[in-house]
């Protein structure tokens, strides 16, 4: 997919898609900062944090949104902060996992240009779209990008664990 600089991403798209550097811009344009969340008007954002942590802990993955934007996309920074808060290692993988699943399965059925070419720019990967072989894809990654990012697929003592999920969205 050809690279074009920075996709204009909508508050929706933000909040669907947290982790991308548009959504981190959003936040800091907000200049909150974590001592103006005692503040009653932050206690949504808050409670979402929370809620996602609970989803991801409860159900293992992060199925709902809240209805605003603007507190979806700013409690993904605080529910991970809450959570590398909490030092507890298996919380902290529990969580990132929810977050991965969720991220997944809005990717899978993602066939907006746009949003491809955020994901593609954030991490520096090469997306292309495609409809070959026996299932259809709305696109693939290309391998090295994602052995560069499958860090969790080794185990103890660096062997790798058999991959047996499908790598392309």
């Amino acid at each position: 997919m050809k690279t074009e600089a920075n996709p204009v991403l909508t508050p929706h798209d933000l909040a669907e898609y947290p982790f991308t550097s548009q959504a981190a811009n959003y936040i800091q344009e907000l200049e909150i900062n974590l001592k103006d969340l005692a503040n009653t008007e932050y206690q949504a954002i808050l409670k979402r944090a929370q809620e996602r942590i609970e989803e991801a802990i409860l159900l293992g993955s992060i199925t709902k949104q809240h209805e605003r934007d603007e507190i979806e996309v700013s409690s993904f920074p605080i529910a991970i902060i809450m959570a590398a808060a909490t030092n507890d290692s298996y919380l902290k993988r529990r969580y990132a996992l929810a977050e991965a699943k969720r991220a997944h399965e809005l990717l899978k059925n993602e066939d907006r240009k746009e949003i491809l070419l955020a994901i593609e720019g954030n991490f520096n990967w090469k997306i292309q779209r495609t409809k070959k072989g026996p299932q259809a894809y709305a696109f693939t990654l290309h391998f090295t990008d994602f052995l560069r990012n499958s860090a969790s697929s080794h185990g103890p003592r660096g062997r790798t664990r058999t991959l047996t999920r499908n790598s392309r969205c």
